[in-house]
């Protein structure tokens, strides 16, 4: 059987081109009987001769899903997803089952939406660069996820039924749960009338940076930062956090006057 070939380019304007290695899987599982095939992609351990690479399952799961073999396609897509379950683990902070299940979801219905690309360049991406993929894909349903998470824990804070003597209690609560708050910036955040001179979206980075210690950008993709959540460069972030600073000491001035 012939092998499909690539047809999408990468940025630079290349031809996109599997590895010898996966040129030489793919050959070999179209010529292996459908149980066969599953039971070598089961095999867990890289280091096997019979495992099976991604980006092989990729092409394998693009061409029987053409041709209608729904058997072998779900059991493809439960293999890949054990596999993606991995890769999400090893590129994110460490998070428990539950709060895993909250972004899995975004991710496996983006990956399979761009492994079934048939006219972009995604589908041919992830025969060639699969871990790479699902660690963009992983990484972005992270930033988003705590975008939401902190947003609604600020919004609940800030809303107009908050009664003024829970005001502090809240917000220590708040930045309890942030496992990186120190009490040295009460003094510029502990009052929900000073919160609220602060538009969006000065507000939620001023928050995150001082209360919570975020770093506006670092080096280590797997340390998430105020630029990463809000998808801006540091520089742009640093201009949010002087903007807030000055509404701050205005509001400040106009108080102690």
């Amino acid at each position: 059987m012939e092998i499909s070939p690539l047809t999408a380019q990468n940025r630079m304007g290349e031809p996109y081109q599997r590895t010898p290695e996966v040129t030489a899987q793919i050959k070999a599982t179209l010529l292996m009987s459908p149980t066969n095939l599953i039971n070598n992609a089961r095999i867990i351990d890289y280091r096997s001769s019979q495992y099976i690479k991604e980006e092989t399952l990729v092409y394998l799961f693009r061409e029987y899903h053409l041709a209608g073999e729904e058997q072998l396609v779900n059991e493809i897509i439960k293999i890949l997803l054990d596999r993606t379950k991995k890769i999400t683990w090893l590129n994110l902070p460490k998070m428990n089952e539950v709060e895993l299940a909250e972004i899995f979801e975004d991710i496996v219905d983006s990956l399979f939406r761009k492994i079934l690309n048939f006219e972009g360049y995604s589908g041919d991406y992830y025969q060639v660069r699969f871990q790479d993929g699902v660690k963009k894909l992983a990484i972005d349903a992270h930033r988003k996820w705590s975008k939401d998470k902190i947003v609604k824990s600020l919004s609940d804070f800030l809303s107009d039924d908050v009664n003024e003597d829970d005001a502090d209690e809240k917000l220590n609560r708040l930045m309890e749960s942030g496992r990186q708050a120190t009490t040295s910036v009460e003094d510029q955040i502990i009052l929900k009338s000073a919160l609220e001179q602060l538009p969006e979206p000065y507000r939620t980075v001023f928050i995150l940076k001082e209360g919570y210690k975020w770093p506006v950008e670092s080096l280590d993709p797997k340390v998430v930062t105020i630029s990463t959540v809000f998808g801006k460069t540091p520089k742009t972030i640093r201009n949010w956090l002087h903007e807030a600073e000055k509404i701050l000491v205005r509001w400040r001035g106009e108080t102690n006057g």
